[in-house]
């Protein structure tokens, strides 16, 4: 049960609690991480992309019905 005293937390609880900085990647090139994409087949052109975007909010919003 939580208590009910508004008192501040000790000073250790509020060090043990303290969010650490995540760790850091080394730096990158989009060349570098791109190019690392399986890719299959001719490049789809923006209409073929809006379609797609199109059709799978359709998708979605019918099994949210």
């Amino acid at each position: 049960m939580p208590s009910t005293d508004n008192s501040p937390m000790p000073r250790a609880a509020v060090d043990e609690s303290a969010a650490n900085p995540a760790p850091h990647f080394a730096p990158t090139h989009p060349e570098a991480v791109f190019g690392l994409l399986k890719v299959s087949g001719a490049p789809k052109t923006i209409e073929e992309m809006d379609e797609a975007v199109l059709l799978a909010e359709a998708k979605r919003r019918y099994l949210n019905d």
